[in-house]
């Protein structure tokens, strides 16, 4: 009997803190609260309201690729200063023309079809055959007023800067050009000659607008996204984006490719250091403390219905995390077991705690200072006033540490 006794004394500790770390570990690593870790793609809709789980600025490589994209966008396209021999070159033509069309209306041997045959010669200038008529029976008066118009159109829409893509708005501009002197007709007739002889005269610059566009790139300052902790990065049921695929990633939110070994190895061995502390302490200090089995349990189902509250209070929130009731925990064993045992519960529970919220520094020390400062205070918890003595001190204790930090 007593051998069965001593063995159950040695293997007592071993057994519940077995069964204690299993539960633990599975507490832990199952996401009961909100999730920390995500696995979603661009597209997917957001499974509920994603927060900022800390306050973090970062560059943002999309927000600055498309600042990029917008200062080069911006630099508009580089001309060269209009070249003053297209200018000349242009009206020469025109006026080659004009004498060839001179030439063949004073042909008095030719008939009006034959004229018209002879107009379709003109290479660089194409007349349909209601023009071509009314340019050969126009009086030589007023073809005269009328190619005197069409040159000196010709000279004024050249000497402006023309460019590729402003073609068709100088075209459509030219009937407004031409003289109120000149009958519809005949301003029909110059509109359309004019418009056959204006080309560009400003010629793109690919060499100087590159090197404007890059300048402008170049000077694009790298930009940083800001999230607040317990800001809104994407709505519920809102289509996640690139960018708020690249926020999660800078917060370390997203679900991570790892084996199973690196995803709950940490968590491991965070139980097994608690276990494993909690049974020397009890082992050096008392040692009869695991034949006391209400005691044990008492402790244990304590432990872990804080730690099953703690995963639905802490994880990716702002405040409730600071209003998780930890010194409750070790008020409760410092009552009903002793002082040193609810420091030690308390102060082995932080690491719990530091895992659920994520290494939040703020979190742990908070939680770390404050049941230690309401176990001290308590004392032996003879009078209620005791109890009102240590909210107080918690409070202030945990004020001290939202100064802090």
């Amino acid at each position: 009997m007593t051998t069965n006794n001593s063995s159950w004394y040695t293997s007592t500790p071993w057994i519940v803190g077995g069964i204690f770390s299993l539960i633990a570990l599975a507490l832990i690593i199952v996401p009961i609260g909100e999730n920390t870790e995500l696995d979603v793609q661009i597209g997917d809709p957001a499974p509920f309201d994603i927060v900022a789980p800390r306050s973090q600025t970062y560059v943002s490589a999309l927000q600055t690729e498309n600042a990029k994209v917008a200062a080069e966008k911006a630099v508009p396209r580089i001309y060269d200063p209009p070249d003053t021999r297209v200018s000349r070159q242009q009206i020469s033509s025109a006026k080659a023309a004009i004498a060839f069309i001179d030439l063949t209306r004073s042909n008095k041997l030719a008939t009006t079809h034959q004229k018209q045959q002879e107009l379709t010669k003109l290479g660089s200038v194409s007349i349909d055959d209601d023009l071509q008529i009314q340019l050969i029976q126009i009086e030589d008066g007023r073809w005269t007023v009328v190619k005197e118009e069409i040159i000196r159109v010709i000279e004024n829409v050249m000497s402006e800067p023309i460019q590729e893509d402003q073609m068709k708005q100088i075209r459509q501009r030219i009937p407004v050009l031409i003289s109120v002197e000149l009958s519809i007709e005949e301003a029909e007739l110059a509109a359309m000659l004019v418009q056959q002889f204006i080309v560009p005269n400003s010629l793109f610059n690919e060499v100087a607008t590159n090197k404007a566009r890059d300048a402008s790139v170049d000077a694009v300052e790298p930009v940083e996204q800001a999230f607040a902790q317990g800001q809104t990065i994407i709505a519920r049921g809102s289509v996640i984006s690139a960018q708020d695929l690249e926020a999660m990633t800078a917060l370390n939110m997203l679900e991570p490719q790892r084996s199973l070994l690196e995803r709950y190895f940490p968590s491991f061995t965070a139980i097994i250091l608690v276990v494993a502390t909690m049974t020397l302490y009890l082992q050096r200090t008392q040692p009869g403390f695991f034949y006391r089995t209400r005691h044990l349990l008492f402790v244990v189902l304590l432990s872990l219905i804080f730690l099953f509250a703690a995963q639905f209070v802490i994880p990716q929130r702002l405040v409730l995390p600071f209003l998780f009731p930890a010194a409750t925990l070790g008020m409760l064993i410092a009552v009903g077991l002793g002082t040193e045992l609810g420091l030690i519960v308390s102060t082995l529970f932080v690491v719990f705690i530091a895992i659920i919220s994520d290494g939040r520094i703020e979190i742990v020390i908070y939680h770390l200072v404050g049941p230690m400062v309401a176990i001290l205070s308590l004392g032996k918890a003879e009078r209620v006033n005791s109890f009102l003595l240590a909210g107080l001190a918690t409070a202030a204790a945990n004020s001290a540490v939202i100064i802090a930090f």
